[in-house]
C-alpha cells in the first residue's frame, strides 16, 4: 500500500484530472489494470473532489463514487477518469510496460523506455483509442508511449511518468499523466458497505 499523487491527461483538451489518495498492488491480478485497489479524492474539469474507490478484481469488482457503486457501463465523466487514473498509477501495469520494452536505460535508480502504442498491453491500448475518442489501431500505431520510472532505496516505485505522443495532422501531441509515491506499506483497501 502506498499513498499517491496524480496529475495527467490529454493535452488539448479538457480530459485532465488530479487526484490524491492510497493504492493497494493486488500480485495475483491477472493483468495491470485489474491489479490494483484505490482509494482517492478526484478533481477533474466538471467536478470537485469526489471521492472514488476502485476495486480492481475479485467479488467485490468495480468503482465506487461518494459510496455508490457505479452500476452498468457508464464509462464516461468520473469513471473513464478513474479507470485511467487507477492504470496508469498501478505497479502491475508499470510492470507490463517495463517487461514490453525493447530496450530500457537507466541512470543510478531511474529507468526509462519507450515502445510503439500497439505494443504496449492490450488494456493500454484500450483506454487511449477511448479517451482519443475511437481511434483505431491504425492510428495508434503511428503513436508512442514513453516512460520514466523512480524507484526508491527500497525498490519500490517513487514516481512514474507516462506520455503518450502521437502525431495529430501536421503536429505531435504530447499527453502526460505523472504518479507520486510515498509511505509504502501494508494494508488494504475495500469497497464501501
Amino acid at each position: 500500500m502506498a499513498d499517491f499523487t496524480h496529475e495527467g491527461g490529454l493535452s488539448q483538451s479538457s480530459f485532465t484530472a488530479t487526484a490524491k489518495g492510497s493504492l493497494v498492488h493486488d500480485p495475483p491480478a491477472t493483468e495491470g489494470s485489474g491489479s490494483v485497489n484505490v482509494t482517492m479524492t478526484l478533481t477533474t474539469p466538471e467536478t470537485d473532489d469526489d471521492q472514488v474507490v476502485v476495486i480492481g478484481a475479485g467479488e467485490r469488482e468495480g468503482v465506487y463514487l461518494n459510496g455508490r457503486e457505479v452500476k452498468g457501463k457508464d464509462e464516461t465523466g468520473v469513471v473513464l477518469y478513474t479507470r485511467v487514473i487507477a492504470f496508469v498509477a498501478s505497479v502491475g501495469a508499470i510492470t507490463e510496460l517495463v517487461a514490453l520494452t525493447p530496450r530500457l536505460s537507466r541512470s543510478d535508480r531511474v529507468y526509462m523506455g519507450s515502445l510503439v502504442t500497439t505494443t504496449a498491453p492490450h488494456t493500454v491500448q484500450d483506454i487511449l483509442a477511448e479517451i482519443a475518442g475511437g481511434w483505431s489501431r491504425q492510428e495508434l500505431e503511428k503513436s508512442t508511449l514513453n516512460w520514466k520510472l523512480t524507484l526508491d532505496e527500497r525498490n519500490c516505485p517513487r514516481a512514474f511518468q507516462l506520455v503518450w505522443r502521437a502525431p495529430i495532422q501536421e503536429a505531435v501531441l504530447a499527453s502526460s499523466w505523472t504518479t507520486g509515491y510515498s509511505g509504502w506499506r501494508t494494508g488494504t483497501i475495500e469497497a464501501p458497505q
